[in-house]
């Protein structure tokens, strides 16, 4: 996302013209994540909810060109590293757009007086909001205390209550959607 100040936003990933609208990014996330949507259809919906024109998404010899523009674009502009690449180890997840949304929701309009159910907002200026929240934020103190490791605190009674925390903020199994309504 570096430089993108100084440049009109994109409204395309890679040549593939895409919609920027944060609520779009969102379900596109979604759909990577939910367990009923199998893997192999998972590239054909991501197309649909986020390209403004579907370039070869459901051809198998475009499919990994244009999901890995999507996923690049959804990150902000970062590349994504290759299948087989280095890259680092799987964590667990911090956040989640649907589980954390009211959080997300008070944490911009105490933030920034940004209401998101009436905004109209591209994709990376959402991200870049997102990353800048305060840490005193409902949302950032709920990511805060699911990144933090109770094993290194040496106190038990506040271990215990660190472990009875972030069981308060633990996230579920996602629900799974109906994609065919986007």
């Amino acid at each position: 996302m570096r430089g993108w100040m100084w440049e009109p936003l994109p409204d395309a990933a890679n040549g593939i013209p895409v919609h920027v609208d944060f609520r779009r990014w969102i379900l596109f996330y979604r759909l990577l994540a939910d367990p009923e949507v199998p893997e192999a259809v998972k590239p054909a919906v991501a197309a649909r909810i986020v390209c403004r024109e579907i370039p070869g998404a459901e051809k198998p010899d475009e499919r990994d060109r244009v999901t890995r523009a999507l996923l690049t674009f959804a990150s902000g502009g970062d590349a994504v590293p290759e299948d087989g690449e280095a890259g680092e180890a799987p964590r667990e997840e911090l956040f989640d757009f649907m589980e954390d949304g009211e959080r997300i929701l008070a944490s911009f309009r105490a933030a920034y007086g940004i209401d998101l159910t009436a905004a109209r907002m591209h994709w990376w200026v959402f991200l870049a909001l997102l990353r800048g929240l305060p840490p005193e934020s409902p949302f950032m103190r709920a990511v805060r205390l699911r990144a933090l490791d109770p094993a290194g605190i040496e106190d038990d009674r506040v271990r215990r209550e660190v472990r009875r925390a972030k069981r308060s903020v633990r996230l579920g199994r996602p629900e799974s959607l109906d994609y065919k309504e986007v």
